[in-house]
């Protein structure tokens, strides 16, 4: 078996879903090629502008795409299953329900002939779909895989934060609001309200523009932002900055099929965290990892709890650090990848 991967980017999106996966593979023994791109023939419809592939060239036996936002990945699909070769399409969020207020929102469903459009049909030719949540089968009905999100072992490299015993206490959060425009309201003022209370500090991972203004935080409250950070800094970064995380999500059919990645990293750090109710936080909380909150009295009180109960705070720290590094590595479930992989290759062979 040989694999091509493609991934979308060289950040957070390709790293989970592709390059980790593809790193452990190697080491399992998978013959797995990385590209950023593909040597194809193509000529370009001179009606449509669009790409036309006529060859693809590759010897692997299966080509893993993430996130075909355009035709000429259509067209590739097409081409790919004339030459025999096995396909995957890579999703990791629900391209069709991006928010308007979204920074990517035009180019996914903005006008004609979008990103949205172009997954949906790369879905339709690939042989596989692999996503990261069972709210994106929606796009494979019948021939999908959901692989979950998980973190490198590497991770439990880093002190955990319960072991730096750091006062005052460090309420904090990951992202920005470009592309998280309407998360950070659903708190309603508490997480302000109580690092005041508290005189705890606030930080972000992350530029830090207009999050003071979402989360009430007063002027008096020490506010940090770290600015862009780069993978290969992130989690030292988030362990240096966070001793307690939030991950408030707007309950919407993106977010509902988004993973709980950023809890997962908290976690892993030996950070607690509070996280919205969307589907896959509710079933890490069944799972033992992490604390759900709801309206402004529900994030006050999960926080308020840790802050009153440093042991209690500490005990579940470990507690989600232990599960995760017990269940939620790359390195324990990459053979789930290798044999969705497989799968797949025997499936195309058959239909020679």
């Amino acid at each position: 078996m040989k694999v091509q991967i493609i991934p979308a980017d060289k950040g957070g999106c390709g790293f989970y879903r592709m390059l980790e996966p593809a790193r452990v593979a190697k080491d399992l023994g998978v013959d797995i090629v990385v590209d950023f791109g593909i040597d194809v023939e193509a000529t370009t419809n001179k009606l449509t502008g669009m790409s036309e592939v006529t060859e693809v060239k590759t010897d692997a036996d299966l080509i893993v795409i993430q996130r075909p936002l355009d035709n000429s990945w259509t067209s590739l699909l097409e081409q790919a299953k004339k030459q025999g070769i096995a396909t995957i399409v890579e999703l990791d969020d629900d391209f069709d329900s991006v928010h308007t207020a979204n920074s990517a929102h035009t180019n996914m469903t903005g006008y004609e002939h979008t990103g949205a459009q172009w997954v949906r049909s790369a879905c339709e030719l690939a042989d596989h779909i692999t996503i990261s949540t069972p709210a994106l089968e929606k796009y494979g009905i019948g021939k999908s895989t959901v692989l979950r999100n998980c973190v490198p072992e590497s991770i439990f490299d880093l002190t955990p934060v319960y072991d730096l015993n750091r006062e005052p206490l460090t309420v904090g959060w990951t992202g920005t609001t470009q592309v998280h425009p309407l998360d950070l309201q659903v708190t309603g003022g508490a997480i302000g309200s109580v690092v005041a209370d508290n005189e705890l500090n606030f930080a972000v991972v992350g530029d830090g523009v207009d999050v003071q203004r979402f989360l009430g935080l007063s002027k008096e409250t020490p506010f940090t932002a770290t600015g862009w950070v780069e993978l290969e800094n992130y989690y030292e970064t988030l362990r240096d900055t966070l001793d307690i995380g939030i991950v408030p999500l707007e309950m919407s059919p993106f977010n509902h099929a988004k993973s709980a990645l950023k809890g997962m990293e908290m976690a892993a750090l030996g950070i607690p965290f509070v996280a919205s109710p969307t589907r896959e936080y509710e079933r890490f909380e069944v799972y033992g990892v992490g604390k759900l909150a709801s309206g402004p009295t529900g994030w006050s009180k999960a926080i308020q709890r840790w802050i009153d109960r440093p042991k209690t705070r500490d005990s579940d720290a470990r507690k989600y650090r232990e599960i995760v590094y017990n269940e939620n590595t790359i390195e324990r479930n990459a053979s789930q990848w290798v044999e969705t992989w497989e799968r797949t290759i025997t499936s195309r062979k058959s239909q020679k």
